[in-house]
């Protein structure tokens, strides 16, 4: 966890790298969407967004997971995710294939209905029991 934050403190909130965000939106599931679950006076990352959330109902839909696009603002069902691996459509499309497409990689100022998220905590002691921090809307 704390290389994650370095690693995106160094080179993803604190300056721009070209590479790095190159990369994490071609390699990783960085992009990819993440469905929201209340949680006492917030909200918790629950599971990644499928295309069977968006109202899809073919093959894999339960395992496509969906990401926006940086030009259009709309959900992407990109080839070569988890449906692709699993499915008997997504035989043989099994790399990510982004297309066109330029992934979103926060939704940091474009949405008003913004929420309170609670992340774990894991710079507390475990005699403290660990914890929680709030982020997003106060």
């Amino acid at each position: 966890m704390a290389m994650g934050h370095v690693i995106l403190t160094e080179f993803f909130r604190d300056r721009q790298v070209p590479y790095f965000t190159d990369y994490v939106k071609t390699y990783t599931d960085l992009p990819f969407l993440v469905t929201l679950r209340e949680y006492e006076n917030g909200y918790l990352p629950d599971r990644f967004l499928t295309a069977e959330h968006l109202g899809h109902t073919g093959e894999g839909a339960a395992h496509q997971t969906v990401l926006l696009d940086s030009g259009t603002g709309e959900p992407v069902l990109p080839n070569g995710t988890l449906a692709s691996r699993f499915s008997e459509a997504g035989r043989g499309r099994w790399n990510l294939d982004l297309g066109r497409v330029d992934p979103v990689l926060t939704l940091n100022g474009r949405h008003e209905d913004a929420v309170a998220v609670s992340l774990p905590r894991f710079d507390v002691g475990e005699t403290e029991g660990g914890g929680v921090i709030r982020r997003g809307c106060r």
